[in-house]
């Protein structure tokens, strides 16, 4: 299992924050880690212990989404209704568990930091 980041979150406190997050649950459980930025705003990152890729949310959508069915057993709404608003993808900022195989288990369906204080 590995733990996925959508990036960036809007806010760049947020996105940094996430990312420190991340690269300490590496350290403190060696769970592999990496970041899509599909939505990139932000500084470059660096020094991060997992992989850093480049993807649209489009591409992001169509692998990791939609027509998953270990994903819609795992949250309530559909791919469709949870990570698309007014028409558009909105995927940025979200977090995600992904399998040995590499298909996405579980996703949150909010942007996971958009709480932070």
């Amino acid at each position: 299992m590995k733990v996925r980041y959508y990036a960036d979150a809007e806010i760049r406190e947020m996105h940094n924050h996430a990312i420190r997050l991340l690269a300490q649950h590496h350290d403190d459980h060696d769970i592999t880690v990496e970041i899509y930025r599909i939505d990139e705003q932000h500084d470059p990152i660096t020094d991060f212990p997992g992989d850093v890729r480049r993807l649209t949310p489009e591409e992001v959508y169509e692998r990791d989404l939609k027509r998953n069915r270990a994903l819609n057993a795992g949250i309530v709404q559909t791919p469709s209704d949870a990570f698309k608003r007014y028409g558009t993808l909105d995927i940025a900022g979200n977090v995600a568990v992904v399998d040995g195989e590499g298909t996405v288990q579980w996703a949150s369906t909010v942007p996971i930091f958009s709480s932070f204080q």
